[in-house]
């Protein structure tokens, strides 16, 4: 078995089970309050942004580097709306939960705008 086959097994076995149950504490925990926990989830989910920005752009397209830029934009996404709420702070919970829901809207609309057109560019060159 080549090396970055084995890498990228291990880096998948990391994200499995420790990175996704770390975000998972981290969201849990964010509900009642703890700043602990919004430095792990904003730590999580650049961790995931890093390793699947290398899956996006470093390996050979495959049937699953659509779900690797997908989540890849939702990391990217979460983690900096994670660090907008952090400078809301002193504001009340609910403006900025609702400038967070405004702010996401448009980006989400126009996110899957670009991945409709990537995805028929990808298929147009595949066949």
């Amino acid at each position: 078995m080549p090396a970055g086959v084995r890498q990228a097994k291990a880096a998948d076995l990391v994200t499995l089970f420790l990175a996704v149950p770390a975000l998972a504490l981290g969201l849990w925990k964010i509900r009642t309050g703890s700043d602990i926990a919004r430095v792990l989830t904003i730590g999580t989910l650049a961790y995931l942004a890093y390793s699947y920005a290398i899956y996006a752009f470093s390996v050979v397209i495959n049937p699953m580097t659509p779900v690797h830029i997908a989540i890849l934009g939702l990391a990217i996404w979460a983690a900096l709306l994670m660090v907008a709420s952090l400078r809301d702070e002193p504001l009340a919970r609910s403006q900025a939960s609702s400038r967070a829901a405004r702010c996401w809207r448009p980006s989400a609309t126009s996110t899957c705008r670009r991945t409709r057109c990537m995805r028929s560019t990808w298929l147009s060159h595949s066949r």
